[in-house]
């Protein structure tokens, strides 16, 4: 649809009057914001397409996630994911008329961030690609580590799993049939990969592998064991209930659980969502979880991540109490650190 041509002209007087003004005072024109925003809408709208960025495919992959998740499952210290084997860096790039972003991520399996020269460069410039979304910008930076990953064989190349899958034993004949349900052979000490976890029995301990009994049946792609939290003495809380009752002790806001199911096989990944700033003191990949089997048992083992973080603030609380003592005459004295 056309617009008057008046328009047209008092949008160039408009400029003139700008540019007259720097050509005076040495400096453009302070612009109120609308205006501002306006003419830069404007300027990204009408300038030749090949001078406007073109930004890499992202794919529909949280590659961001997906990265976490790795470190998670492959940490370098074992026993702990260290936030500092994995860093996100944000950079606003410079001297572009519209606001546009580029991000560079650094993981200690390799002596470079991405993109860098190990991947992600554009190939024609050799430049770090830039977007107009600071998110996208990361979720492409995850993603180049996570493809070089892939081409070094440390992470399995079909964009989902994270792990590897452990090599499966030969199939060991026995005269004995197995049960259907993932039961034992004949042959009690010779478990096959699909060897049940048996449910725990009324008041018992339970949850023994190989035991006999129905139970849910192992994967032998699973890479972690499932952890079972029903089988626990049924007066012990839950962790999702003693972190709710530790984040009550601290004044924090208890945080959410994100599940997301793996595929249709049962298992689960997720990890702890919460808006409290508090919660920016524990390390950025803490509780995430994969692969594990039944959505409550991986909510319970996200619990669990936050949970140890939890308990420790509230002994470095707890340390920094006055101590008290009681005198002779009934009162308390304050005990000196």
């Amino acid at each position: 649809m056309a617009v008057p041509s008046n328009i047209y002209q008092d949008v160039i007087n408009w400029a003139l009057a700008q540019q007259g003004h720097e050509a005076a005072n040495g400096s453009p024109v302070t612009l109120p914001p609308a205006q501002r925003r306006a003419l830069l809408d404007l300027h990204q709208l009408t300038r030749p397409a090949s001078a406007i960025p073109t930004e890499p495919e992202i794919g529909d992959t949280n590659w961001v996630g997906l990265l976490f998740r790795y470190r998670q499952a492959n940490p370098l210290t074992p026993g702990s994911a260290d936030p500092h084997d994995m860093a996100f860096i944000d950079e606003p790039v410079e001297h572009s008329p519209a606001p546009r972003w580029a991000c560079y991520v650094s993981i200690a399996e390799s002596d470079g961030p991405f993109p860098g020269p190990a991947g992600g460069l554009d190939p024609a410039t050799g430049a770090t690609p830039s977007f107009a979304r600071k998110m996208n910008a990361k979720q492409y930076a995850a993603r180049c580590a996570a493809e070089w990953l892939m081409a070094q064989n440390l992470m399995p190349s079909n964009g989902r799993d994270v792990k590897f899958p452990r090599p499966t034993a030969p199939a060991r004949e026995s005269p004995g049939a197995m049960e259907e349900e993932g039961g034992m052979s004949s042959d009690s000490s010779s478990p096959s990969v699909s060897a049940s976890v048996s449910a725990p029995s009324p008041g018992g301990a339970g949850g023994e592998v190989g035991g006999a009994g129905g139970g849910a049946t192992l994967n032998p792609k699973n890479t972690t064991p499932p952890v079972f939290f029903d089988d626990v003495d049924g007066d012990e809380p839950r962790s999702t209930q003693l972190v709710s009752d530790l984040c009550q002790t601290l004044g924090w806001s208890p945080p959410s659980y994100k599940l997301l199911q793996e595929g249709t096989s049962g298992y689960w990944s997720g990890y702890p969502i919460s808006d409290d700033i508090n919660y920016r003191r524990f390390p950025q990949n803490l509780g995430y979880v994969s692969n594990v089997l039944g959505k409550e048992n991986a909510r319970e083992k996200i619990a669990d991540a936050v949970l140890g973080e939890l308990r420790k603030m509230v002994t470095k609380r707890q340390a920094t109490m006055p101590k008290f003592t009681p005198t002779e005459d009934g009162s308390y004295r304050r005990l000196s650190h």
